[in-house]
C-alpha cells in the first residue's frame, strides 16, 4: 500500500496493534521519493479485493551480505570513520521517516547493517538494513507528535553510537583524542551486555561515564566477579601483568562506588541500592587483596575476605596495601551490615567471595 512517500510497504493488517518486523532490504539509488536509500521497496500487488483486504506483499529478499552490528563475530572491523558515516546514515533516515509519519523504531543492539559498494568513489560502506517498526505509532492518530519522537530516536540512536565509536577509537590509538561525549549509564550497559572488547577498553569507557544508574552497577558486579573468581590460587607474588589488570579492575569498582555515592545524595535509598553497594564494596575488598597480598590461598576467590579478617600487615607486600585492605574490608563489612539490617540477603556470588566454606 503507497505511503506518503511513494514507497510501498507491506503491512500488517491495520487492525493489528503492535511491535515488530515490517519489511527487510537494502540499497535502493533509484527510488528517492523518500530520499532514504537503505532499502528495497517490495513490489506493488495487483488489484483485487482480497490484495486490497490482506494489504500483505511479497518482499524482494536482498541480494548484500548482512550482519547484525553487535554482536555479530563474522562483521568486519568498523573504524571510526565507518560508524560515523553509518550513524549519520541512520540519522538521516530516521529524520525523513518520522517526517513521512513512518515509525521507524531503530536501536543499534538489533541493528542490521549491510555492505553497500558506492559504485562513483569505488568504496564499501555500511548502511542501515531497514526492517524495525513501531505499529503503536500510528498515522491515523493525531495526537502524535512526530517531531518530539523522532528527536527521541534520534538521541537514542546518538547515544549507543557514542559509546562504539569510543570502543573503535580505542582500538585505534589506545587512548582518546577528544573526549566530549555525555556517556548515559544505561545505554553503556546495554552496549556491553552485548559484546565484549578487552577488559581494559571496557572499564576505561565505563569511567568516563559521569552518572550512576542501577543497570550500570550490575554491569560492574557481573565483569568484575567474573575476574575476582577467575583469578588463581596462589602461594608467591601475583605477576606483574596480573597485577595490572587487578589495578584496573579496582580503578573502575572504586569510581563505580564514587558515582553510588552521588546517585545516593539528596534521595530515597532503595533495597536494591544497598545490595548493589554490599556487593561492589565486596568486590572493591577482594580487588586490593589479590592485588596487595602476598599469597592467596582461597580458590575462585571463595571465602577470600573470611580468610583474609584476621590477616595482619605481614601478610601484605607494604604496609600502605594493609591499610587499604584494611580500609575496603570495613566498608565493606558496613555495606553488608546496612543492606542485611534493612531486610536484605545477599546474593549467591556475593556469598561466595565473602564466606569461607565450612
Amino acid at each position: 500500500m503507497p505511503n506518503q512517500s511513494g514507497i510501498l510497504l507491506g503491512s500488517a493488517r491495520p487492525s493489528q496493534n503492535h511491535r515488530g518486523t515490517l519489511f527487510s532490504g537494502t540499497a535502493l539509488d533509484s527510488t528517492r521519493s523518500l530520499e532514504t536509500s537503505h532499502f528495497v521497496a517490495p513490489p506493488a500487488c495487483a488489484d483485487g479485493a482480497n490484495d486490497a483486504q490482506d494489504e500483505q506483499y511479497e518482499l524482494q529478499y536482498p541480494v548484500y551480505r548482512i550482519w547484525r552490528l553487535i554482536g555479530d563475530p563474522t562483521l568486519p572491523t568498523l573504524s571510526v570513520q565507518d560508524l560515523r558515516r553509518l550513524r549519520n546514515a541512520l540519522i538521516e533516515d530516521i529524520s525523513r521517516l518520522y517526517d513521512a509519519r513512518i515509525a521507524y523504531d531503530p536501536d543499534l543492539t538489533t541493528l542490521t547493517v549491510v555492505k553497500k559498494l558506492n559504485q562513483r568513489e569505488r568504496v564499501a560502506t555500511f548502511v542501515p538494513f531497514i526492517d524495525t517498526f513501531d505499529f503503536d505509532d500510528r498515522v491515523s492518530n493525531e495526537a502524535t507528535l512526530w517531531a518530539d519522537l523522532k528527536q527521541r530516536k534520534i538521541n537514542t540512536v546518538n547515544a549507543q553510537f557514542e559509546v562504539l565509536e569510543l570502543l573503535a577509537e580505542l582500538s585505534e590509538s589506545r587512548q582518546f583524542s577528544q573526549f566530549q561525549a555525555d556517556l548515559q549509564p544505561d545505554v553503556v550497559a546495554q552496549i556491553f551486555q552485548r559484546i565484549h572488547p578487552r577488559h581494559d577498553q571496557r572499564n576505561l569507557v565505563i569511567r568516563q561515564v559521569t552518572r550512576y544508574s542501577p543497570e550500570l552497577g550490575q554491569l560492574v558486579i557481573q565483569e568484575a566477579r567474573r575476574y575476582v573468581c577467575e583469578l588463581p590460587r596462589r602461594t608467591g607474588l601475583a605477576r606483574e601483568s596480573t597485577n595490572e589488570s587487578t589495578r584496573d579492575y579496582c580503578s573502575t569498582v572504586a569510581y563505580i562506588l564514587g558515582l553510588m555515592d552521588k546517585y545516593e545524595s539528596g534521595r530515597q535509598v532503595e533495597l536494591g541500592d544497598l545490595g548493589d553497594r554490599a556487593a561492589i564494596s565486596i568486590l572493591y575488598a577482594a580487588l586490593l587483596i589479590h592485588l596487595h597480598a602476598k599469597t592467596n590461598l582461597a580458590i575462585m576467590s571463595r571465602g577470600l575476605l573470611d580468610m583474609s579478617g584476621n590477616a595482619t600487615a605481614e601478610s601484605y607486600t607494604s604496609y600502605e596495601g594493609f591499610q587499604t585492605v584494611t580500609a575496603a574490608y570495613s566498608r565493606a563489612m558496613r555495606a553488608i551490615h546496612c543492606f542485611e539490617e534493612n531486610g536484605g540477603q545477599l546474593d549467591d556470588g556475593s556469598e561466595w567471595i565473602l564466606r569461607a566454606p565450612p
